[in-house]
């Protein structure tokens, strides 16, 4: 018995040294793990900070503008475009600014959903263009107002984590409302072959 005894402690000394060093083994390979997700959310932290003075550097250009040029590809269930947005400088004390879009191809789902045969080359000959020029005052409303939408935005969804999303207020603003009437309705916005552009897209949808 007393040699059983003996064992049984020897066991319990080795099977705690044991443990003892898996615990260790966890600790350490805890603390890098934290180490390395707090080197990660602060890689992410300064890449989010650039891209946030990024946007502010593109709209501080936008209000005063500067010449900037953006160029964004997106493919969206396979209809492939690219965007791209032109601040082009002051004419005539108006500041110049283009959108304009190139489609590069259509995908096979979108034919299939709205029963179309839209090949890649009918698609491509559709290239919108929207031209503006807007006064000094025009480029002030239309940067408060965007920057009054985001911040309305971020309110509700930091609203929509805590209460039901059908209190979240979805009017516009006034300073929005001035800022689409300067968009639509003021003559700053132009889409030059306007026509065209429609006589093309009433065209694509008839193919069957």
């Amino acid at each position: 018995m007393k040699k059983l005894s003996v064992i049984l402690v020897v066991a319990a000394i080795l099977t705690g040294s044991a443990c003892m060093a898996i615990q260790t083994m966890n600790i350490d390979e805890q603390v890098e793990s934290i180490k390395a997700t707090s080197e990660k959310n602060m890689q992410m932290t300064d890449s989010s900070y650039k891209i946030h003075e990024l946007g502010n550097r593109y709209v501080n250009n936008f209000k005063n503008c500067e010449p900037v040029h953006v160029l964004q590809s997106i493919d969206l269930f396979g209809l492939k475009f690219t965007f791209k947005f032109d601040v082009n400088g002051w004419t005539d004390n108006k500041c110049s600014y283009d959108i304009s879009a190139k489609f590069n191809g259509v995908g096979k789902d979108i034919n299939e959903v709205y029963d179309l045969n839209i090949t890649d080359e009918d698609i491509s000959k559709i290239e919108p263009r929207i031209t503006c020029n807007f006064t000094q005052d025009e480029l002030n409303i239309l940067v408060d107002a965007f920057s009054e939408a985001i911040k309305k935005t971020e309110t509700q969804e930091d609203k929509s984590k805590d209460k039901d999303k059908s209190d979240a207020k979805t009017s516009l603003s006034p300073l929005e409302q001035k800022a689409i009437g300067i968009l639509a309705g003021s003559g700053a916005c132009q889409v030059p072959d306007m026509a065209t552009i429609m006589m093309q897209y009433s065209e694509l949808m008839q193919k069957k």
